[in-house]
């Protein structure tokens, strides 16, 4: 078949981890003469992970949960923030001796974080992929009946908060099973049968060297950038001035917060402690803004209500610095149980929310709602 796997890559032909896969056509090209070898070894890795991502889809309970699916979702945000507060109160550096100089070290790689529901993880099996598993949960709340006569979150149970942590878990591992696939699919990797089990390897090594190699200098040089901004921001000499530093952040950030489990008051300011806790993302706004693609900020987004990117990143911006005050407040957090879990995850007013905004980018309210709709994930694919 001619460019079977430019078809598989623009969904003419639906993958595995696409509605509309049909196997019994899949194994069929498997003995299609018309395909080649290349692209048999695309069709064996689409069949294997056709079988893992429907036994994985198999075992979702999402459905059965017991719980609105308002409340599963702010549990959700909730087990996954008290997962990393977790590993924050646990991964202070060790403290310098006095009499010992050393450089400060973590016990981040030999500890474990036990979790209210008994498990005991990792701090990387905890963190990583975590905001994925997140896109496919609210993808599936998305589909379930938005009806009030179920529990709200503050009747949630014990058995519920495990409920919600195997989804996670579950999600993670679709998630993760979905980019090998990809890989098959994007950087040419296929299937090797070892004797411990299957393994995924480049078909062209040389290739997937050279493609490694590029995206590390990238990675590094940006890196590198940042870390040069972040340093002449807190040790130049003499000091930035502030007037700059103001200039360069561009809006004003979250400053404080009133609420607990829902926030009352957002107060924004450019205050030192606000500059510098910003400092890394104002270096990569500052690279963004000098950048090869500096020019394309300012063009509006037809299909994004009109705005630029560079309105939307610092919307984004502002949210980050939300969250961020939000996690600082929370590390204050003592005790246990349900309604310290929801502080994890406090609501927002929707009116609150875009006050803000509107305040911090000189928009209307209505153009603030509008941007606000802009960052909230709707479970399509460009909202990823």
């Amino acid at each position: 078949m001619e460019d079977f796997k430019k078809k598989v890559r623009y969904s003419k032909i639906p993958g595995p981890n696409q509605k509309g896969f049909n196997r019994g056509l899949w194994q069929s090209y498997s003995i299609d003469p018309s395909i080649t070898e290349e692209d048999k070894k695309l069709v064996e890795a689409g069949l294997f992970f056709d079988e893992i991502l429907s036994s994985l889809r198999s075992q979702k309970y999402l459905q059965k949960i017991f719980l609105r699916p308002s409340a599963i979702a702010r549990l959700t945000i909730a087990v996954a923030t008290a997962n990393l507060l977790a590993i924050t109160h646990k991964s202070m550096p060790k403290s310098l001796s006095s009499d010992q100089p050393r450089i400060v070290t973590s016990d981040l790689v030999e500890m474990t974080v036990v979790l209210p529901t008994g498990e005991t993880y990792t701090p990387d099996e905890l963190i990583t992929g975590m905001g994925d598993g997140m896109k496919h949960i609210f993808r599936d709340l998305r589909t379930m009946d938005l009806s009030t006569h179920k529990p709200n979150e503050f009747d949630s149970t014990g058995v519920q908060l495990k409920q919600i942590w195997r989804e996670f878990n579950l999600a993670i591992c679709y998630q993760t099973a979905t980019e090998y696939w990809l890989n098959c699919l994007g950087n040419g990797y296929v299937l090797k049968k070892r004797t411990e089990g299957v393994a995924l390897i480049p078909s062209d090594r040389q290739a997937e060297i050279a493609r490694t190699v590029s995206t590390y200098r990238r990675s590094t040089m940006a890196l590198h950038e940042n870390m040069a901004f972040v340093d002449e921001w807190f040790h130049s000499k003499p000091s930035l001035p502030r007037v700059l530093k103001e200039k360069l952040c561009g809006i004003p950030l979250v400053r404080r917060i009133s609420g607990g489990g829902r926030i009352d008051h957002i107060e924004l300011g450019l205050g030192k402690r606000v500059l510098d806790s910003a400092a890394k993302e104002i270096a990569s706004q500052a690279s963004l803004m000098t950048g090869c693609y500096k020019d394309l900020l300012e063009d509006p987004l037809p299909n994004l209500s009109g705005f630029t990117i560079a309105q939307i990143t610092n919307a984004w911006r502002l949210l980050q610095s939300l969250a961020n005050t939000i996690f600082t407040d929370l590390k204050k957090l003592e005790g246990e149980g349900l309604s310290v879990l929801l502080r994890c995850a406090p609501k927002i007013p929707k009116q609150l929310l875009w006050g803000t905004l509107a305040k911090a980018l000189s928009l209307s309210l209505e153009r603030a709602e509008a941007l606000a709709e802009v960052l909230v994930f709707d479970g399509s694919p460009s909202r990823d």
